[in-house]
């Protein structure tokens, strides 16, 4: 699948993104930033990762590699409130939380291959430090960032309130949402997917996607196991705005924030559902010939890629096809 490049972007959509660039929020961001490389150009990244060590290291990749327009990497963690908050450091590092483990659901499982406790013991705490919290709204409010197109969340457990905290900002100009969801409780008192689910279907938002999935077996297994499913225990979801009738008369009806939506569902691989939200613009709004522009690149680069993907003798099928229809169509003339 090719990456939209954005010098292919019609000259009215540059000159829209330009001046109204997408801001992409990370929280949760140790080993962030790899999305949307591809109309980085185009793109504000703010990352929150609260451990130092790995919010400079991010930083510097960043710096090195240039994709974004703009990089801010802040060293807070993003919860329902604004305030002081202790870090619990897990023997995995990237379990850490602000939420204690549930040392009672934890112990059940392990990893289907290697040593028995491998997994409960990335859950083990090794330490704890302290750091300031901002909440999403907070932080919208502090920095004058008036839109947030785009929200990643990969926080260990805090993921419902951290969207709790950013409900008014999320509720008014975020277009996609994609958070790690848990089917039970890792960490004590957390909230779970259908929690998780509801909260965002309340302010607009539906599932488009379930990835990285993960399936953890029960104890006692064996360390070779090969024939347990094991279940399901964490997934990654993908939510974007529902592009209803109410979408288009309010958010959606700019034009500006609809080029940046069709231009991220692209990006993630969404190429119908882009293209099909811009042409439910055109026909809703009375038509704009920037979206215009930019659906037909959409759709033509969405043929050609589609085209390449294809088996060889796929291609020769769809190949023999538009020369029967050229043929026909001659014939009838």
């Amino acid at each position: 699948m090719n990456t939209l490049i954005t010098q292919e972007l019609p000259e009215d959509i540059r000159r829209m993104l330009s001046a109204s660039a997408i801001v992409y929020c990370e929280i949760g961001a140790r080993r962030g930033g790899r999305r949307f490389t591809g109309i980085g150009e185009f793109v504000h990244y703010y990352g929150f990762e609260p451990d130092a060590k790995e919010a400079e290291k991010l930083r510097n990749t960043l710096a090195a590699q240039k994709v974004f327009q703009s990089v801010r990497i802040l060293p807070y963690a993003v919860m329902e409130k604004s305030g002081r908050v202790s870090v619990n450091v897990l023997k995995h590092r990237g379990c850490s939380s602000v939420l204690l483990p549930n040392a009672d659901v934890v112990s059940q499982y392990r990893t289907r291959r290697g040593n028995t406790d491998r997994w409960p013991r990335f859950f083990d705490v090794v330490g704890r430090y302290e750091c300031e919290a901002i909440s999403l709204d907070e932080f919208a409010a502090k920095e004058h960032v008036a839109s947030i197109d785009f929200v990643g969340l990969d926080t260990q457990g805090t993921e419902y309130a951290i969207l709790t905290g950013g409900n008014g900002i999320i509720s008014r100009t975020t277009l996609l949402v994609h958070v790690e969801m848990e089917t039970v409780p890792l960490y004590q008192d957390q909230p779970l997917i259908a929690d998780i689910v509801r909260l965002l279907a309340g302010l607009g938002f539906r599932l488009i996607k379930l990835e990285n999935p993960q399936y953890i077996s029960r104890q006692p297994a064996d360390a070779d196991d090969a024939i347990d499913q094991g279940e399901l225990i964490s997934v990654d979801g993908v939510f974007c705005r529902d592009p209803n009738e109410q979408f288009f008369k309010g958010l959606g009806g700019n034009p500006a924030t609809m080029a940046k939506y069709m231009l991220i569902l692209d990006a993630l691989g969404f190429k119908t559902l882009a293209m099909d939200v811009g042409r439910r613009f055109q026909t809703t709004r009375g038509g704009d010939g920037r979206i215009r522009e930019l659906g037909a690149m959409l759709e033509r680069r969405y043929r050609s890629d589609n085209f390449r993907a294809k088996p060889l003798r796929g291609k020769a099928r769809s190949m023999a096809k538009q020369l029967l229809a050229g043929l026909r169509f001659k014939r009838d003339a």
